[in-house]
């Protein structure tokens, strides 16, 4: 079983807190996840990881990440569960194959897929 550090691989895109607009610019790939709603990572499973992720249509997530290039902490807080067309996705936004990692609870949150890994 998988566990931390959990970096991400893959992001197709990301609805932010307040907008309506998916964005790709908010994580990128080789960042860390440390936190899920201020839960520290570092001592978790991928699945409990996942469980905190994903939750109730609508509700938001706090992501805390650690970039890769400049090791600055940073937040991001996404809504979870929203339907997307591929057509929508920003035009940087590469769909990405099902890797069995991070990359999968990403796309979940964002995309509204209700299983992930």
């Amino acid at each position: 079983e998988e566990t931390a550090p959990f970096t991400v691989l893959a992001i197709q895109a990301l609805m932010p807190e307040i907008g309506t607009t998916p964005r790709s610019d908010l994580v990128s790939v080789g960042d860390v996840l440390t936190t899920v709603n201020a839960v520290e990572t570092k001592r978790l499973t991928l699945d409990e990881v996942k469980n905190i992720i994903l939750g109730p249509q609508g509700t938001c997530v706090t992501l805390g990440l650690v970039s890769w290039r400049t090791g600055s902490r940073y937040y991001v807080t996404v809504r979870r569960h929203w339907e997307l067309d591929e057509d929508d996705l920003p035009v940087d936004a590469t769909p990405t194959k099902d890797t069995g990692s991070l990359d999968d609870i990403f796309q979940a949150a964002g995309r509204g897929i209700n299983s992930a890994v």
